[in-house]
């Protein structure tokens, strides 16, 4: 019988790197034999796709941290239950791009809705297939006002566009939490170049490799 699959996750500050990371480890993780995919948060089903669309749109549910949360975790059930779950079955591994630990920062510990019903309520999303890591980029709020400079008006979803004050509460919310859930959590300093970075995440996630590949 094969070895499990893995879940590794990355989350953090938006600029910090995830989305970049992610398919940089999917590679060298590849490169060793593993079958892995990406998937980002919220997304990777039909149904996740067009919650994703409501969701960083803002619209309606703007400013109900509430249902913000509910739609995030629906999202993430549906994701768990068509690829996650299978995945970790038959051996394969699976990075997502966001984790439920956003859920825990953006309408937790941010938004104000209770931590322990939001943490209570990833446990059933997830069931058996949760997230074996996570790892935590880190960067200054200066630098990732940077680099989400680099994109377009148009590209700013509805959590960027809430301000500098906000996404530098958002970055404490996220140490914060990455120390109180050592256990799952690595924090990765994202501020030095991307193989630099690239390394660093390996190494967090090497352990893990044992009995996984020849």
């Amino acid at each position: 019988m094969s070895e499990p699959g893995r879940i590794i996750a990355f989350d953090g500050l938006d600029g910090a790197g995830k989305s970049l990371q992610a398919r940089r480890l999917a590679t060298r993780l590849s490169e060793r034999g593993l079958d892995v995919k990406v998937f980002r948060e919220p997304g990777g089903t039909p149904l996740g796709e067009r919650l994703r669309d409501v969701l960083l749109e803002g619209g309606d549910i703007a400013g109900d941290p509430l249902l913000e949360g509910l739609l995030f975790s629906a999202s993430r059930r549906a994701l768990t239950l068509s690829s996650l779950a299978p995945r970790k079955a038959c051996g394969a591994w699976s990075l997502l791009d966001r984790s439920f630990l956003s859920t825990l920062v953006y309408q937790g510990l941010v938004g104000g809705v209770d931590l322990e019903f939001l943490e209570g309520m990833t446990r059933e999303v997830h069931g058996e297939a949760f997230p074996d890591r996570i790892l935590v980029l880190d960067v200054s709020p200066e630098l990732a006002s940077q680099r989400r400079r680099v994109r377009s008006a148009e590209d700013m979803d509805a959590f960027e566009g809430r301000g500098e004050e906000y996404l530098r509460r958002v970055g404490e919310a996220y140490r914060f939490l990455a120390s109180n859930h050592s256990d799952l959590c690595v924090r990765i300093d994202a501020e030095g170049s991307i193989e630099e970075v690239s390394g660093r995440c390996y190494e967090a996630v090497k352990d893990l490799l044992a009995g996984a590949v020849p």
